[in-house]
């Protein structure tokens, strides 16, 4: 949940922890059914525990099969015959082991990791764990968060935002086992970064966080485009905090998702304002809409309805957009994508090519925070919220 501070009455809401903490535990394919899965050795060795004391050692370019099997799984292997278990262990033998995970049937894309892994039946679905080393799963993350081309100041950025939020968001599957998920939930994770760039970029700023003047961590979001202004947070998410404030944007604006269009049938329009309690006539819902700067409502005289609202039920790319009617149609003028809390990516990426650095960035977009080691900081207790 976003801080709430009164001046600098925190005992209550926060507690210290100096953190020794290496590893971390995500779930692989985190809201999928998984029911069996095609294992490949890409570098070095694992090894599997077949029975307590009892091990064996997968090499390169050999392949395991895993499927549920009642309430345990089934492995086995092109080489030998498999066994059942209620866990399927691998442990990599060197810290250059690459595996490959593939869902079948029908999933064309593979995935490769580094780590541990445990993989177990629950719930009707095969789970998997990845345990890894938190820096290298934050380089996966930016990888596919922040993508595969930019500026080393910009990966820079996206590694410090990663980080702080993944080290805020660590208990969040705690009651089921595991730290992060790989989904939006937490933030995307699909394997191993390949781009050295965003390796370097994660290696050169290692254990650095975002936090307030307090030392406390902060919530860190991220958006693509915020369409030349991003959004306070109170107005997205109703609770705010210092930090996340809208700040005016002129880097973004000539970026891919800088502008958006689209085109609604009036009388479906007006249909929906009646179901949302509108109870005016046509003339009045056809006046235009205009945002020049962000707003938080659609307001027609004493009807009003939040533009987050109705970015949600008609699945627009922001809640930033203006609207005029043309003869039958409701048009759409829309800016930027996303909620437009915190770091525009977009606009980090153009700050970056034009001299800024990664720490000129987050001041930008993070309004009075500091750099910290994560050992130097303090981790808000906060209740679960999904964004």
């Amino acid at each position: 949940m976003l801080i709430r501070k009164t001046g600098l009455i925190l005992s209550l809401l926060i507690f210290a922890i100096q953190l020794n903490f290496s590893q971390v535990n995500v779930r692989l394919f985190y809201g999928m059914e998984v029911n069996s899965v095609l294992l490949r050795v890409l570098s070095g060795s694992y090894k599997i525990q077949e029975s307590p004391g009892s091990y064996r050692e997968i090499i390169k370019e050999e392949i395991v099969f895993v499927a549920k099997s009642g309430d345990k799984v089934y492995i086995s292997f092109r080489s030998g015959p498999g066994f059942i278990s209620d866990e399927l262990r691998l442990i990599a033998n060197t810290d250059s082991s690459i595996l490959s995970i593939k869902i079948i049937p029908g999933d064309k894309e593979s995935y490769e990791y580094e780590g541990d892994f445990s993989v177990f039946n629950s719930l009707g679905s095969l789970r998997i764990i990845n345990n890894i080393d938190i820096e290298k799963y934050l380089a996966g993350v930016v990888q596919a968060e922040g993508g595969y081309k930019g500026h080393p100041e910009y990966f820079k950025s996206q590694a410090v935002i990663a980080r702080t939020y993944a080290y805020l968001h660590l208990d969040r599957h705690s009651e089921d086992g595991y730290n992060l998920c790989d989904a939006v939930h937490c933030q995307v994770y699909h394997g191993r970064s390949v781009t050295k760039a965003i390796n370097e970029a994660v290696s050169a700023t290692e254990n650095i966080v975002l936090a307030d003047n307090d030392s406390v961590l902060i919530l860190t979001p991220f958006h693509s485009n915020c369409g030349g202004e991003t959004e306070t947070s109170e107005n997205v998410w109703l609770t705010g905090a210092p930090y996340l404030k809208s700040v005016i944007d002129p880097y973004c604006g000539y970026s891919r998702n800088a502008r958006w269009d689209k085109e609604i049938r009036f009388d479906e329009w007006l249909v929906y304002l009646k179901s949302k309690g509108y109870n005016g006539g046509a003339s009045a819902a056809s006046s235009d809409f205009r945002q020049d700067t962000r707003k938080t409502d659609f307001v027609i005289g004493d009807f009003s309805l939040p533009l987050t609202t109705i970015r949600e039920d008609w699945g627009l790319r922001s809640a930033f957009f203006s609207m005029f009617v043309s003869g039958d149609k409701l048009i759409m003028k829309g800016k930027g994508y996303g909620h437009g809390v915190g770091l525009c990516q977009e606009g980090a990426m153009v700050m970056a090519l034009r001299g800024f650095s990664h720490k000129q960035i987050l001041n930008y977009y993070y309004s009075g925070v500091k750099l910290f080691d994560i050992n130097d900081v303090i981790i808000p207790k906060r209740e679960k919220v999904t964004f």
